[in-house]
């Protein structure tokens, strides 16, 4: 298995860190998601548990981790259906894709800042949920450094930066074909279960 660290043994930016091995695969799946029917569903079969004493081997976390990030963007209309993609994961790291299109292109012919946010926001809550949180935001600000043109790619990168509590701190950079064109910070929260 590609994302297994017992077998890939790579140094680059495939290998090492779950989120570098998860890359191929996610280049992959991205890649058939965009020329398979968006009615059609598509998934992606991982092995859990390496089983692995004498070497380090993926474990139920690693699967967790990715497995419940799955799960919510099955469940997350708000993303799912505008085009937003689930591409790297690890705890407290998250990378969403989404590419600039008609719809979002204001009277100056570039996106719309409110899809950036959009983008950044949902990066947040994602990257808050590979903790186990379910998250809400509490306060969030975004500057946009450049203009994302029609067409671009947009990758959002969110990592975690302070913990408190139930709270913490995420910071988001969004790159519209390698260039940072957004930098957002988030305040998250995770609400108390009431009985």
């Amino acid at each position: 298995s590609f994302i297994s660290p017992a077998t890939n043994q790579r140094t680059d930016d495939y290998g090492g860190s779950l989120d570098k091995r998860c890359r191929y695969p996610l280049e992959v799946f991205t890649a058939v998601r965009a020329v398979w029917p968006q009615g059609k569903p598509l998934s992606v079969r991982i092995s859990a548990h390496d089983w692995l004493q004498e070497r380090a081997g993926n474990t139920p976390d690693d699967a967790i981790a990715i497995a419940r990030l799955e799960e919510i963007y099955a469940n997350d209309p708000a993303v799912r259906e505008h085009g937003v993609t689930l591409g790297e994961v690890a705890e407290g790291r998250v990378v969403l894709h989404r590419d600039v299109t008609a719809d979002m292109v204001n009277s100056h012919e570039i996106c719309h800042g409110g899809f950036l946010f959009h983008l950044a926001d949902s990066a947040l809550a994602y990257c808050v949920a590979t903790f186990g949180a379910a998250p809400v935001t509490r306060r969030a600000e975004i500057t946009y450094v450049a203009p994302a043109r029609l067409g671009a790619h947009l990758v959002a990168t969110a990592r975690q930066s302070v913990e408190f509590g139930r709270d913490r701190m995420i910071e988001v950079g969004i790159e519209a074909d390698g260039q940072l064109v957004a930098w957002f910070t988030g305040h998250s929260t995770s609400p108390r279960v009431h009985a």
